[in-house]
């Protein structure tokens, strides 16, 4: 196939773009976390003063009056001591932000812009040659998870990255992270430049339609084959198209995409020359790692390489900032059957805005970990079989289980299945462990018309006042041993 033809524009707006941000005074990271530092001061006195506060408790620093002067100290922090006080920092920090949601998408932003930072100082004190930027035919990692090797990969092409929660693994997910552990679709293509071209376009149109999430997971519907059958069905665009595209990536996610290999079966950027062409004249660069770099070393040359462990660094510091940073979202997927809960709530679907609004003043007086709150755990309940762990959850992992009643309630069969648990606990004379609320009058199987329960609703019983009373029982309900 004839190779294609870049115009002298868009090669020089690449050139430049990429001597702009290599020639900086600062990293892709460091301009990310000033400007995550200037956002929180931008909030507001009380917010700053929470933040700078937590700094200097945690790195025995001043308060600093300003984002300038706190960025600076940062950067003067010893590398290994930044990387062990962002993890007690994050906790300060969550804590300081506990009872503002708003909030608290900027503050665990920053502090991990401070993890990530912090493992950029000790990548490159560990291994100052990196400073001198990326091959353009291919950076060779030596890790062999694909967090640590991204991070590594964004010091070392100065291509920056971005981390997010993943929804459906609760773990961190780099965003702008081309597949690189699956098998290339080639029964789409027979060109492996073609092949390759069409993953950054898909990865341009999820980018676009703000649906990462389906890309990078396993989602049937809008995922990464639904979009490459898409970029087939209407043909390659000019690579004028594609480069604005990436420029608008770029703009979204702050960052630019840059493809990661892991395996050594077939994959189009195992070719040097392609990986060369995709980082010159796109600026999309590639890193190989794991088995992908091994195989591209002799045994002389892979000892020298791996002379530096960074891995272990960096995962120890992302993995634990994200685990106290999203703690909710980490708690969801591990395994139920380990966790103990002091309060359990059973409520039908129709009534779930009053009942989050207790659940949110729960966590407030509990802490979130000790909630069960149906929709903290939707990843791990996506399966099949689900009502086996909500049993077990009801009957013998919360101390009280808290259950709204009410004509949904009784017609409900997710309601049915657990006051089949809660009356269990009746019939095994565990009633110090159920306390009951009422929307309504309904006569609920197994009840008797002298068994009590607290009315409830917005217009009888405010959602904090609902929350007080289930802690005041809570005090007088001992732990399930």
């Amino acid at each position: 196939m004839q190779k294609r033809s870049w115009s002298a524009p868009i090669r020089r707006a690449v050139e430049v773009a990429l001597k702009t941000t290599a020639g900086s005074s600062r990293s892709r990271l460091q301009e990310k976390l000033l400007e995550r530092l200037q956002e929180i001061h931008a909030q507001g006195d009380e917010l700053w003063r929470g933040f700078s506060g937590a700094w200097a408790q945690t790195f025995g620093a001043p308060r600093f009056d300003d984002a300038e002067a706190l960025f600076g100290d940062c950067l003067r922090q010893p590398p290994r001591e930044l990387l062990e006080g962002v993890l007690w920092f994050a906790r300060e920090l969550r804590e300081l932000v506990a009872h503002d949601v708003g909030k608290r998408s900027l503050v665990g932003e920053t502090a991990i812009a401070i993890g990530l930072l912090a493992c950029e100082r000790h990548i490159l004190n560990q291994c100052p040659q990196l400073a001198d930027g990326a091959p353009v035919t291919g950076m060779l990692i030596d890790a062999d998870d694909r967090l640590a090797a991204a991070v590594i990969a964004a010091v070392w092409s100065r291509m920056g990255i971005r981390l997010v929660v993943d929804k459906q693994t609760a773990a961190p997910r780099v965003d702008n992270l081309l597949p690189h552990d699956v098998e290339p679709l080639e029964f789409l293509w027979s060109d492996d430049r073609d092949r390759a071209f069409a993953e950054v376009q898909a990865m341009v149109d999820a980018a676009r339609l703000r649906e990462l999430d389906s890309y990078h997971g396993n989602a049937h519907e809008r995922g990464r084959r639904f979009r490459l059958e898409q970029v087939k069905s209407r043909g390659i665009p000019a690579q004028e198209a594609l480069q604005i595209g990436l420029r608008r990536v770029e703009e979204h996610l702050g960052v630019r995409p840059i493809f990661g290999v892991q395996h050594v079966d077939p994959h189009p950027m195992h070719d040097a020359n392609l990986r060369r062409e995709f980082a010159v004249e796109l600026g999309v660069h590639t890193f190989l790692f794991d088995a992908a770099a091994k195989e591209s070393l002799s045994e002389s040359e892979a000892g020298a390489w791996q002379k530096a462990r960074l891995q272990p660094e960096v995962l120890n510091c992302i993995e634990l900032l994200f685990e106290m940073l999203y703690p909710e979202e980490v708690k969801s997927m591990k395994a139920l059957q380990d966790m103990h809960f002091r309060v359990a709530l059973s409520f039908p679907g129709e009534h779930r805005p009053y009942v989050k609004a207790i659940s949110d003043e729960l966590k407030k007086g509990l802490g979130p970990e000790e909630l069960f709150y149906d929709d903290d755990f939707k990843a791990y309940l996506a399966r099949p079989r689900a009502h086996l762990p909500l049993m077990k959850v009801y009957g013998d992992q919360s101390d009280l289980v808290v259950v709204f009643l009410c004509a949904e309630y009784q017609q409900k069969k997710w309601c049915g299945l657990e006051w089949s648990v809660v009356y269990d606990l009746i019939m095994r004379r565990q009633e110090e462990r159920i306390m009951l609320f009422r929307f309504d009058d309904t006569r609920i199987d197994g009840l008797l018309l002298m068994d009590i329960a607290i009315d409830c609703g917005t217009d009888r019983l405010p959602p904090a006042e609902a929350a007080g009373l289930i802690l005041k029982r809570l005090h007088a309900t001992p732990p399930k041993p």
